[in-house]
């Protein structure tokens, strides 16, 4: 599903201080929020322009290696028969926030709708995928192509977006989503 995007990605933890691997925080998606929208966690730049809303937004051409994903449910979905699920989007430059365009990177799925369907309406916790998706699959057989790892890139920029629908009105949900990622160092 492509659309609008409601962005939820956070400046200040986009730039490595930290050891490798190391965890990035998305902000709070609310219900409220990204009704009929893609919920953009993360955007992977290779850099950034001056003026850039998100000045810290700068990945170089490091590959990242996508390690783990946990999604922080903190009040549970309800309303409707809800779906969920977590994939690769890309937006066509790093510059477009709320009500930009997305568009479904297709097959990358790394929390599908078996996984966020069940999950989020349940309680509030902690929840990792745990069914088949490409990532898991990918993490199995240890191969780091596109489902497991990330190439940063400027135009149609990258990024780990969320799907939430349903047929009758969320009345309430919030998450936040979690990811271990890791920066290959680039030498040379």
């Amino acid at each position: 599903m492509a659309g609008t995007m409601f962005d939820l990605r956070r400046a200040d933890l986009r730039s490595n201080v930290l050891e490798n691997p190391y965890w990035i925080t998305s902000k709070e998606m609310d219900h409220a929020d990204v009704d009929d929208q893609i919920a953009i966690f993360f955007s992977f730049p290779v850099g950034n322009d001056v003026g850039h809303p998100n000045p810290s937004a700068v990945y170089g051409n490091r590959l990242i290696l996508l390690h783990a994903f946990v999604v922080e449910v903190t009040e549970f979905f309800a309303g409707g028969n809800i779906t969920f699920e977590i994939g690769q989007y890309t937006i066509l430059t790093d510059d477009i926030t709320t009500l930009g365009a997305t568009s479904d990177a297709g097959t990358p799925v790394y929390y599908p709708t078996a996984d966020g369907d069940a999950d989020i309406i349940t309680d509030v916790g902690i929840y990792v995928t745990d069914s088949a998706s490409n990532w898991l699959t990918a993490m199995v057989a240890a191969t780091w192509g596109t489902n497991a790892s990330i190439v940063p890139i400027n135009d149609n920029v990258l990024c780990i977006g969320g799907a939430l629908a349903s047929d009758a009105s969320i009345t309430q949900g919030k998450l936040f989503l979690h990811v271990l990622i890791s920066e290959v160092p680039i030498v040379g």
